[in-house]
């Protein structure tokens, strides 16, 4: 909210004065692994520049998320405009005299908490992996569209994300709103058709929500993690610094690790650390899921 003010301050604009930036995220080809991104604004420049982050929060190396960007292109109004990409994560769109979107595609075929994913099973991605910045543009308030996937197949999907729903359908597809750019690039999306559960800590709802192949009693691990969230929002003392929380999990044959964010967990997990069903006590596998949420929530 500092950062906010100071941008603001610095430009001279008052927040109500604020434009609003738009993304469109389209589930374009699940067989490519393509995600197509709209990114349109009103008032661009004559000059606009475009970015990718080279980072995401929560993690503390440089990414280069700019190398999956597959195709770009431009339209001013109806009309297309030249696009230049001037170094390895900036692209300069020439000549916009009104409403500018940029369109981009995005393979996506990783299966890391930092990534981007999309197939026939799921999809997933992190901000910074899919939404460039229109340069001079980072404190205005954001909506995003999040489309269904056009696939028969794929009716019984649905999303899992932290981010405020404006107008969504059953399923979570629809509109989004974010009140800045950091605010979007800190909100995970799951999409498919996975399991969940919800509980409660603290009075704040927690989604816990787990794609893959696996067989566990979710009631059981719903109970475990409302007595970690509560002993640890406890620690810092009430109330939670949100008011909804997603964990949002992958179970493989091989792997381990999270990312946290500032409403959510991006987790994924070996699927033999979930309790099987009617299994009793607290096995070692089981130990090392929860120390893997406790941590990232943490």
């Amino acid at each position: 909210m500092r950062q906010c003010a100071r941008l603001l301050r610095s430009r001279g604009r008052r927040a109500e004065d604020l434009a609003l930036i738009r993304y469109r995220v389209r589930l374009a080809d699940l067989d490519r692994h393509y995600f197509e991104i709209e990114c349109r604004i009103d008032a661009p420049a004559a000059e606009q520049r475009f970015t990718l982050p080279a980072w995401i929060p929560g993690s503390y190396l440089l990414r280069d998320f700019a190398r999956h960007v597959v195709h770009v292109a431009a339209r001013s109004g109806r009309d297309a405009v030249p696009v230049e990409k001037v170094d390895a994560a900036t692209w300069l769109v020439h000549g916009a005299e009104r409403t500018l979107t940029l369109t981009i595609t995005v393979y996506a075929l990783d299966q890391s908490v930092r990534g981007a994913w999309l197939d026939r099973q799921r999809g997933y991605f992190n901000g910074p992996c899919v939404f460039l910045l229109p340069e001079g543009h980072d404190a205005e308030p954001i909506e995003i569209t999040l489309e269904p996937p056009p696939h028969s197949q794929c009716e019984d999907w649905r999303v899992a994300t932290a981010l405020k729903p404006k107008t969504v359908d059953e399923h979570g597809f629809g509109d989004y709103e974010a009140a800045d750019y950091d605010e979007l690039l800190d909100h995970p999306v799951e999409i498919g058709d996975f399991e969940s559960v919800e509980f409660v800590a603290c009075g704040v709802p927690h989604h816990l929500v787990v794609a893959g192949r696996f067989e566990t009693d979710l009631a059981r691990v719903a109970a475990d993690l409302a007595q970690i969230c509560t002993t640890q929002i406890e620690f810092f003392g009430a109330p939670a610094p949100f008011e909804r929380y997603w964990f949002l999990g992958l179970a493989v044959g091989d792997g381990y690790g999270g990312l946290e964010h500032r409403a959510s967990t991006s987790l994924i997990f070996g699927r033999d650390d979930l309790p099987k069903p009617g299994e009793a006590g607290q096995p070692r596998d089981y130990q090392r899921f929860l120390a893997l949420v406790s941590h990232e929530y943490f």
